[in-house]
Order: C-alpha cells, then structure tokens, then sequence
C-alpha cells in the first residue's frame, strides 16, 4: 500500500489517482510540475517525498513515465527483467504502471539503482 500518491493535476490523471485512492484515505498530493514532466523533473518530485515514505504511487503522464522507469531500472541479464525493461522502453498504455523497487531513501534514487519489478496493465 503506498504511503503517498503524487498525482499530475490534469483532471484524467487526478481523477484517476482519486478512484485509486478512493476509500483507503492514502494521502493524495497533487503536482502541476508532473503534467507534461521530463524523467529528470520525476525523479527529482520522488526525491523530494517524505522521509517517512517508504511506498510511492505517482500518477504521470508519457513519454515521462516510461522514461523514469526505463532510467531508474537500468539494463539487467535477467531475461525475465529485460523483456519487462523492453516492454516499458515502448511505453506505457493508459493506466498501465511500471513497479519498482529500489534500497533505500528517495535521496539514493540514481540511474539504474531499482529493480523494475512489474508491469502492471488494466
């Protein structure tokens, strides 16, 4: 369950982050700089989350998504990994999300330094 979700104001991806939400009451923070952002500009918005966040569900926009993802995960020889990794670097569909998993704070975010976990499709 994510500790946070960090949502662009774009009413379809804030209406979307408002049905994820829905009655669990995680805390909802919207962002205009995540509207039309840069994988740079992302990373930068998770970096600055709480200190006690330890889960992040942001709710972006392409070709930003894809790219962060693609960014933070790196390349990998697990096959498994990469065909995941290839998937994203094509990018993501409508509400598809790309899941990673990364040690430590949100201060230690740096190229190639999450695992992409999953890909998530509706």
């Amino acid at each position: 369950m994510p500790d946070v979700v960090v949502s662009s104001d774009a009413p379809r991806a804030r209406r979307t982050a408002e049905i994820v939400v829905a009655d669990d009451a995680w805390p909802l923070q919207v962002e205009p700089d995540v509207y039309e952002a840069s994988p740079a500009r992302l990373a930068a918005l998770l970096e600055r989350l709480p200190e006690g966040a330890r889960t992040a569900l942001l709710v972006c926009h392409e070709p930003g998504a894809s790219g962060l993802a693609v960014a933070l995960a790196g390349p990998s020889r697990d096959d498994e990994a990469a065909r995941r990794r290839a998937r994203v670097m094509a990018g993501l569909g409508t509400a598809e999300a790309a899941v990673l998993q990364v040690d430590g704070t949100w201060d230690d975010l740096t190229a190639a330094a999450a695992e992409l976990a999953d890909v998530l499709t509706p």
